[in-house]
C-alpha cells in the first residue's frame, strides 16, 4: 500500500523528500563525517509571483551559503 501511495504523489515528490531528509556520511583520517541535509531546498523555485530563483553552483558542501539569481518578469504597462 505504502509504495502505491507513493506513486500516486508523481516522480517527483520522492527526490524532494530524499533532499530534505538524507543525511550524508563519509570516512576521513579523522573519523565519519555526518552531513546534514541543507536548511533550504538548492533547486530552481518558482514563486508565488512567478520568479524565478536559481542557485549559483558551489562546491559540495551543502550548508555553504549560496548565491541566487532571480529572474522577474517585466510587468506590462497599458
Amino acid at each position: 500500500m505504502r509504495d502505491h501511495l507513493f506513486q500516486l504523489l508523481g516522480n517527483s515528490f520522492f527526490p524532494r523528500w530524499k533532499e530534505k531528509h538524507q543525511v550524508r556520511l563519509s570516512m576521513t583520517r579523522t573519523g565519519l563525517v555526518l552531513r546534514m541535509p541543507p536548511p533550504y531546498s538548492i533547486v530552481i523555485q518558482e514563486s508565488e509571483s512567478g520568479s524565478w530563483h536559481v542557485p549559483s553552483i558551489a562546491d559540495d558542501d551543502l550548508l555553504t551559503p549560496r548565491q541566487w539569481l532571480c529572474a522577474c518578469r517585466s510587468k506590462k504597462t497599458p
